[in-house]
């Protein structure tokens, strides 16, 4: 029997208790809040606390509530960060809260590798199983204290697994990668990119903001109508997979793979950026050729598409045969996420080139963002299958499923 996991991400919402003595005092309460935000990427997760009282979480666009001159202090559990006064655009980042750049790096590679789908590009979500153990630490432990990799790998071992998958001793992130990422989101905030302005938007790995109104309507040729339909439905079938996929090892294992439940938070992603391109162009049912028998129309929210059926008889074919592989053992599902981005990656090659030949500038930009994330996700399950001793990494799958970092560039250098 096929299951599925919904995962969800931390959304919890500021809030704070507001006491007047009357409703213009109450008012004048509310009319004096501020909306800050903490960048790396937009960071959720981070509990928040000010001197007058306001308190909470930061959500996924990494907003929290102050006011006006006041210090806002950051902490993941007992893990301080520190305090600020925002910025007069009431952005709050690692620069502000320490002063020394070897410690402003050490935290925005500890930002940035704790992320739970491993692609901050797209926003750094801090796993709860995180939180969780940094709230059961001994004492309360500042950031500025601790100088050296070991020192943050060293809080707990949920912590050191999630920051060092390879095993190597040192966060995943390295300088070069936390810096040129974090210049990345400070140009797009300086630029006027604000993390609650996403709507058809979408980060890419430079941090810059993916955002279809910035492109003039293409005149779409027949096939990349096509294509259109067929790469929302192979977004969805990883998304679907990856998460039938988790959850069947979990539950009848107890085995965790971390890239399964990670990295479904992109595939979600993806599977937006290409319905946004269908709704711009109302590329519906009537305009396919290669889809006989819809099983969702382009209004949709994701939450109901339909697990594991797609519109495309070649897409249903390769779920079934894939899951039937990955359900087999944990080693089968790491190399069914290798042959699913590799299969992803070939076909966004040539749509790509498609969309270029009829200058389809914005289905280009989508497809590119698209595929980008797909090498990422390559090189996480190329790591995983490493880091339970196959030697072979993805190539374990099958010669045609090799490559190489030239072939696949990635700014993780995984």
């Amino acid at each position: 029997m096929k299951t599925y996991l919904k995962l969800t991400t931390l959304s919890l919402a500021a809030s704070a208790i507001l006491i007047g003595c009357g409703s213009s005092n109450t008012d004048t309460a509310h009319e004096d809040l501020l909306t800050g935000y903490f960048i790396d990427s937009a960071v959720e997760g981070l509990t928040y606390k000010t001197a007058s009282g306001l308190n909470g979480v930061t959500d996924s666009q990494g907003r929290f509530q102050y006011r006006k001159g006041e210090r806002v202090n950051f902490s993941l559990g007992k893990l301080a960060f520190g305090e600020a006064v925002p910025t007069d655009e009431g952005l709050v980042s690692p620069r502000e809260l320490v002063q020394n750049q070897e410690q402003i790096t050490l935290m925005l590679r500890t930002l940035q590798a704790l992320d739970i789908d491993n692609d901050p590009s797209n926003g750094i979500t801090i796993p709860a199983s995180v939180i969780s153990e940094l709230e059961n630490i001994s004492e309360d432990i500042s950031m500025s204290t601790l100088l050296e990799d070991n020192d943050i790998l060293d809080l707990g071992n949920t912590i050191r697994e999630t920051l060092d998958e390879d095993y190597d001793g040192e966060i995943d992130v390295d300088d070069t990668q936390a810096i040129a990422h974090f210049e990345g989101s400070m140009t797009s905030w300086n630029g006027g990119t604000r993390p609650e302005s996403n709507q058809n938007h979408n980060q890419q790995g430079d941090g810059s903001a993916f955002d279809l109104s910035q492109f003039p309507l293409s005149t779409l040729t027949q096939e990349i109508k096509e294509s259109l339909a067929y790469m929302g439905n192979e977004e969805r079938l990883a998304y679907d997979l990856y998460t039938t996929l988790y959850n069947y090892h979990n539950v009848n294992s107890g085995i965790e793979i971390r890239q399964l439940l990670n990295i479904p938070k992109s595939e979600q992603r993806h599977v937006q950026i290409v319905q946004d391109l269908v709704k711009r162009y109302n590329n519906d049912a009537a305009s396919l050729q290669n889809v006989v028998d819809p099983v969702a129309d382009m209004n949709v929210v994701f939450e109901d598409m339909p697990i594991g059926s797609y519109d495309i008889a070649a897409i249903q074919d390769l779920y079934n045969a894939l899951y039937d592989k990955g359900i087999t053992s944990q080693q089968a599902a790491l190399e069914v996420g290798c042959m699913v981005e590799v299969t992803d990656i070939d076909d966004l090659d040539k749509y790509i080139a498609q969309a270029e030949a009829s200058n389809a500038n914005d289905v280009v930009e989508a497809f590119n963002i698209l595929r980008d994330g797909s090498y990422n996700h390559y090189w996480a399950f190329d790591k995983g299958l490493k880091n339970m001793g196959v030697s072979e990494g993805c190539a374990a799958a099958g010669a045609e499923y090799a490559k190489t970092a030239d072939e696949y560039p990635t700014n993780n250098n995984h």
